[in-house]
């Protein structure tokens, strides 16, 4: 991952400062950055098998992959076209800004306080009424995205976030689609996706 990621302090178009990688997938690298003296979460689209850093901090495609590559940039972009549309969803993450820098893709994120449901049931014990409690919320929320033509497509704890008081976030629309068309690339667990996915 820290081969990567770009450095602590690195400022990203012209106000974004990078204080530390939270995270990286198949498709990004995540970060933590402040704009003045608001903290933010950014995505910057890094897909290793297809693409690599230069000494310079720019994402190139590998030899032979241009085309791959080609597509993960427009697939990641894509996901800051979900996150417009959903934008008055409540507990969804809130796109701030979407940018092109360094050859490759980034989104802005609304910080969201809390950990990963994955996270939160290592030190709760969840029995099926506490389970039920907690879930209701995120099927309303699943619901309100479905009632806009978005399928999420990777619903699985990492992407759901519990704050301290229990409020459930809805995050990461890296796999998601209109409802209708079928994804060009599955990136989703694939115990928490429907089979039909890989048909």
């Amino acid at each position: 991952m820290a081969a990567e990621a770009l450095r602590e302090g690195t400022i990203l178009h012209g106000e974004y400062c990078i204080q530390s990688v939270i995270g990286s997938g198949g498709s990004a690298v995540i970060y933590q950055a402040t704009c003045a003296e608001m903290r933010v979460i950014l995505k910057e689209c890094v897909v290793p098998q297809w693409m690599a850093r230069q000494q310079d901090g720019c994402i190139v495609p590998l030899p032979g992959r241009e085309q791959e590559a080609q597509a993960a940039w427009e697939r990641f972009a894509q996901e800051g076209q979900y996150l417009a549309v959903l934008r008055d969803v409540p507990s969804v993450g809130q796109l701030l800004e979407q940018f092109r820098e360094n050859g490759t893709q980034y989104l802005v994120l609304e910080e969201q306080p809390g950990i990963s449901l994955r996270e939160y049931r290592k030190t709760n014990a969840l029995g099926p009424e506490e389970t039920v409690r907690l879930m209701l919320p995120v099927i309303d929320i699943l619901g309100e995205v479905h009632r806009r033509q978005v399928l999420h497509l990777d619903f699985n704890p990492d992407n759901i976030l519990i704050e301290r008081d229990g409020t459930p976030h809805l995050l990461d629309f890296g796999s998601a689609c209109f409802l209708g068309k079928r994804p060009d690339l599955v990136q989703a667990e694939s115990a928490y996706s429907a089979i039909e996915l890989y048909d």
